[in-house]
């Protein structure tokens, strides 16, 4: 048996271990290449606007328009993902501004500036208050683009409401997502995120840090992103983190996917962690005709850490879809 003397070193000098590797990753991540350019993530200036769903929440939407455009060119919605709001998805869109593009961000329910109905939260739930945000805003020949949670919204909108994606949607864009988080690496994720942090955690922002780098993003993110993922989650409430993980627990959409008509464009990089490869080649397999692109060395937060790229992949998908749909 070993000395205690020996177990608190051997403690000690693990825990030291631990604190070396951080400050190097830390480090590290600081030298790297900054794709925001030190500016917190802002959706471009524009109009807002808001409508009331059928469950009584109030969905936020902001519209950006350039100033002139080509007849015909598609207005792209950008729906963002769990616990952000749309000036996360800001660096897009003020890409696709500069190239021509309307665009619409939303803040998803009980995220941003938007309230939670009687009905709480759930893909399907989302899917809807997309639907009635289309038709609301009265809103069409669209490009829908959703980065995790709101791929997840996309997609069930797709699935529950083939007739007015018909009417309204000419193409979709899914970012970095699932179709169903049945997985048991999934769920556990969702059931430790759905719980209360305690004070002790956010007290260690190093290791938040760390966490956030390492899980989030790809092989080389920088210091500030990271940073700035932590403001963005840090300013969603409590209820609405947990009420929105906990809706997803259910989401499952794999086996309706095959009824998709829309093209459809499939984005996420190599090193996602929290919605995979394997999770994204799935969504392409099942929808006909749909393409997917790999990014080598991104991490979930796709959004930030190549931004043109995705950008120009949107913008292509908008302007090719025509042909596309006449060669299916």
């Amino acid at each position: 048996m070993p000395k205690p003397t020996a177990v608190v070193g051997s403690l000690l000098g693990g825990a030291a271990a631990v604190v070396l590797a951080n400050k190097g990753l830390l480090r590290r991540w600081a030298k790297n290449p900054d794709p925001l350019e030190g500016r917190a993530p802002k959706f471009p200036a524009g109009r807002a606007t808001t409508i009331t769903t059928d469950d009584g929440t109030v969905i936020a939407a902001f519209t950006a328009e350039p100033t002139s455009t080509e007849p015909d060119t598609p207005h792209v919605v950008l729906v963002h993902g769990l616990t952000s709001n749309h000036d996360d998805m800001g660096p897009i869109a003020e890409r696709l501004l500069d190239a021509g593009f309307a665009v619409t961000g939303i803040d998803q329910r009980g995220h941003g500036a938007s309230t939670v109905g009687s009905e709480g939260f759930g893909g399907r739930r989302q899917g809807a208050d997309l639907a009635q945000l289309l038709v609301g805003l009265d809103l069409t020949n669209l490009v829908l683009v959703g980065h995790s949670m709101g791929g997840m919204a996309i997609m069930n909108m797709l699935v529950d409401e083939p007739e007015l994606t018909a009417e309204r949607v000419r193409a979709t864009v899914l970012v970095a997502t699932s179709a169903a988080m049945d997985g048991p690496l999934n769920q556990l994720g969702l059931r430790l995120g759905s719980q209360r942090p305690s004070d002790l955690i956010h007290a260690l922002k190093q290791r938040l840090v760390v966490a956030t780098g390492l899980s989030i993003f790809g092989k080389k993110p920088s210091l500030f992103m990271i940073e700035q993922a932590l403001e963005s989650a840090t300013r969603c409430p409590d209820e609405t983190r947990r009420g929105a993980t906990e809706g997803l627990l259910d989401h499952d959409v794999s086996g309706r996917l095959h009824r998709v008509a829309t093209p459809t464009l499939v984005v996420v990089g190599d090193d996602d962690k929290l919605t995979p490869l394997e999770d994204n080649r799935q969504i392409a397999t099942a929808i006909t005709g749909a393409e997917l692109v790999v990014i080598p060395g991104a991490g979930h937060q796709v959004i930030w850490e190549h931004p043109g790229q995705l950008a120009d992949l949107i913008a292509k998908h908008a302007t090719t879809t025509d042909l596309r749909e006449s060669t299916r």
